[in-house]
């Protein structure tokens, strides 16, 4: 298996590591040399945590996410590769935030690359909450989006259907990975709070705008509900570990 890093990585347990960038193109070529099967996970840093600025969003979405990928996939189909699967996110087309918007326009790419591809979208990481909710904590006044519903799934849990797309057909369209339950924000804070042994408790973030509307109706849920980790489970084994 081969496997790209921006940074200079030793190879070892099977992986040999590529150095290159994604925003320049540098490595592509070397990272599919002899590959069959693509699958391309990267994203910006800042838009994956949640920092993503409304200015970065309009002028410059083409950094990794839409010109990355753009020559991940030029780079797939000059190899010939067989199947290129593409990681995104669930409800990126009934959500119309800045970042989803970025995502939305990877998965186009890919689609009119030419390139026999699969679509894996996920519901939101455990980890992923989580760090919006100490990010929220460290505020005087610390507020949680209580009424909306969030599908939180651990990455163990998707990595298993995602390494089944692999390895099996093309889908040529879009394949919704969710994790096992549905909470509501206010659900999921307190529990993890609870976890934490704090007596603090998070204040109800007001409901505006389209994209949280959009959110409160649904729309980054999916019928779809994989593993076994819930969010009540991951945080005994992994907060409580480190309050």
């Amino acid at each position: 298996m081969t496997a790209l890093s921006r940074r200079e990585r030793v190879d070892g347990d099977g992986v040999r590591w590529v150095q290159g960038d994604l925003r320049t193109g540098e490595g592509l070529e070397a990272a599919v040399d002899g590959a069959s099967v693509v699958v391309h996970a990267a994203t910006d840093g800042g838009a994956a945590d949640g920092k993503v600025r409304l200015r970065y969003a309009v002028f410059h979405p083409r950094r990794t996410d839409v010109d990355g990928t753009r020559r991940l996939v030029d780079a797939a189909r000059a190899k010939s590769v067989a199947h290129f699967v593409f990681v995104s996110i669930v409800g990126i087309d009934r959500v119309p935030y800045a970042y989803y918007r970025i995502k939305l326009a990877a998965e186009r790419m890919v689609e009119q690359s030419g390139v026999p591809y699969s679509i894996a979208r996920v519901t939101q990481f455990h980890t992923y909450l989580d760090s919006l909710l100490r990010m929220s904590m460290r505020s005087p006044f610390p507020m949680a989006a209580r009424n909306l519903p969030v599908q939180p799934i651990d990455p163990a849990d998707a990595a298993a259907p995602i390494a089944r797309i692999a390895t099996g057909e093309p889908a040529g369209g879009i394949v919704d990975i969710g994790g096992p339950e549905v909470l509501t924000g206010g659900q999921a804070a307190d529990a993890w709070l609870d976890a934490r042994g704090s007596r603090r408790r998070f204040r109800s973030m007001p409901q505006i705008g389209r994209s949280v509307h959009a959110v409160a109706a649904g729309g980054l849920l999916t019928e779809d509900r994989t593993g076994t980790v819930t969010w009540q489970k991951w945080l005994d084994e992994h907060v409580r570990e480190r309050p």
